[in-house]
């Protein structure tokens, strides 16, 4: 089997402190799922990267057989963060957006099924925050997608519920 030639799809832009102990986790910050309702193979691939203010960035990047493709950063979903994680009972999803947008954010099991969905609409310019509860979710690992007008994944984070 051939092997292409690899591709940067995001550099970093400046060092990432290290955490308090000493340790860094960068495999905590990758993932890959895959398209299951595209015809031809495609793959989701996200990532961090260190930003000019020593902070961690995301990085999202289709992947596919086709030649033609491109990988295209989505410059209106600035920031998002999900507190607390591991989920007990509810989670906050803080998002920042440069403007006002159509989104569809929810939520896959390990499988690629969806298992329901968060909210569809347009979401404000600026800072978002949504509140969810876990009912109905039997403790382990779920994706949160975050999807644009043209159903473009701009977002994945991963979230742990727990008993």
């Amino acid at each position: 089997m051939g092997v292409s030639p690899s591709v940067e799809l995001k550099g970093g832009e400046y060092f990432i402190n290290i955490t308090a102990e000493n340790v860094q986790r960068w495999g905590d910050y990758a993932g890959a799922c895959r398209k299951h309702s595209a015809a031809n193979p495609i793959v989701w691939v996200s990532g961090c990267f260190g930003k000019l203010n020593s902070t961690y960035g995301t990085w999202i990047a289709e992947l596919s057989l086709d030649p033609n493709a491109a990988v295209a950063e989505v410059e209106n979903l600035a920031t998002t963060s999900i507190f607390p994680n591991p989920v007990q009972d509810m989670f906050t999803l803080e998002m920042e957006l440069r403007e006002k947008t159509y989104l569809h954010i929810f939520l896959s099991d390990v499988n690629g099924r969806v298992v329901r969905s968060l909210f569809q609409g347009r979401a404000k310019g600026g800072t978002n925050r949504l509140s969810f509860n876990k009912e109905r979710l039997t403790p382990g690992m779920y994706f949160l997608f975050i999807q644009d007008e043209q159903q473009r994944t701009v977002r994945q984070e991963k979230i742990v519920v727990i008993e």
